[in-house]
């Protein structure tokens, strides 16, 4: 009787020897088994009150089949054969029983390749025998319930299920107790696994790259960016990126396509200036360098163009002296343009052109004021 309550004892509390490292391994969601079963019953003493008689303790061999609705619950059915005899009369017996149960699998009590179950049903036991042994029949039926409980374990990439357990069944009647360890395997069929669960992948700056290989995080919204997170370059701040800028060496303000290069000046710009030069000298006043700011801009918008800039007097004065004092001032706004606005002056030409270009009359003060003046042609350089 000792052996029999360790035996039981050690099968229903081995759940508690497995290690909490265990508790990840995956069931699956749904399943179709069919198994063997080999059990040994431990047979209640004073099976009936009509006679002394009694089943010794026997070995049994059952085929069950199996399906699991969900990772909580499954519904078993069970046939199964043994063979024992009666204790007083030692008359041999052939046993039947038929079973259903539903067992259930506690999610928190699932220890790795291990899960506990614990479970319930009905069963419908026969003893037929040769002889009237047993309260003085050949064959005896009886109804009883049984619970459960026991382990499972996954084997061979998870298509095989062994399990021990042990049941107690009681009679409904005589409300006798047999006890019955068992050991059993299972083959699954129409496994069904949980969708596997992405784990949320973060890009805190919503940019296309997400936090874990983002170099720069913070990018502003709408920053075009590279592989990692941070912004493309424009190293000539041109405004096209340099991944797809065919001239990156373009001049700061300058116009360009869509591929990064300037655009080229497509017409001819002409501008008079009227500078107040003091009397007879070429020095731009302060007040006048403003006036070169305009073409200025469009210089360096468009960094190919050159520029030509005309001095020319009205006709007062000797020819030579005027052509020699358009020159000086041709050639002080050339300077000022390269000191002041940072143009080039490979890109500036000057020349005076005395009182040879009037646009209006020298016999009227009026007329001689617009004469007096620098002339700006920007071009295109063919």
């Amino acid at each position: 009787m000792m052996q029999r309550t360790l035996l039981c004892c050690a099968i229903a509390l081995s759940p508690a020897m497995l290690s909490a490292e265990e508790i990840q391994t995956e069931w699956p969601l749904r399943y179709t088994s069919l198994g063997l079963e080999y059990s040994y019953t431990l047979s209640a003493e004073g099976r009936t009150d009509e006679t002394d008689d009694n089943v010794t303790d026997y070995h049994g061999y059952g085929l069950n089949l199996t399906h699991q609705f969900n990772p909580a619950f499954s519904l078993y059915v069970q046939a199964a054969l043994a063979d024992s005899e009666t204790t007083e009369s030692e008359s041999d017996l052939d046993i039947e029983s038929y079973s259903i149960g539903l067992r259930a699998h506690p999610v928190a009590l699932h220890a790795g390749e291990w899960r506990v179950f614990l479970g319930g049903g009905y069963r419908y036991i026969s003893y037929e025998t040769g002889e009237a042994a047993l309260i003085g029949a050949k064959e005896v039926s009886e109804n009883a319930l049984f619970g459960e409980v026991g382990l499972q374990k996954l084997l061979f990439d998870q298509r095989v299920i062994a399990e021990a357990g042990v049941r107690a069944i009681g009679e409904v009647e005589d409300t006798y107790l047999d006890f019955q360890p068992f050991l059993g395997i299972s083959v699954l069929f129409g496994r069904q696994y949980p969708e596997p669960v992405t784990p949320p992948v973060l890009d805190s700056d919503s940019d296309g790259v997400v936090d874990g290989d983002d170099m720069c995080p913070g990018t502003p919204v709408g920053t075009e960016v590279d592989a990692t997170g941070c912004a493309e370059k424009d190293s000539d701040n041109d405004g096209v990126l340099d991944k797809r800028d065919a001239c990156p060496d373009t001049p700061a303000g300058a116009k360009v396509d869509d591929q990064g290069c300037a655009e080229k000046l497509t017409v001819e710009v002409r501008e008079n200036l009227y500078i107040a030069f003091p009397s007879n000298s070429a020095a731009v006043p302060d007040e006048s360098v403003k006036e070169l700011e305009s073409i200025a801009v469009l210089m360096k918008e468009y960094p190919t163009a050159e520029l030509q800039v005309f001095g020319h007097t009205d006709s007062r004065g000797s020819a030579s002296y005027n052509m020699q004092l358009s020159d000086a001032r041709a050639s002080a706004v050339r300077k000022v343009l390269s000191s002041e606005y940072s143009i080039s002056l490979s890109r500036i030409n000057s020349q005076g052109m005395g009182e040879t270009a009037p646009i209006a009359t020298n016999e009227t003060s009026e007329g001689r004021a617009q004469n007096r003046r620098v002339e700006l042609v920007l071009r295109q350089p063919k």
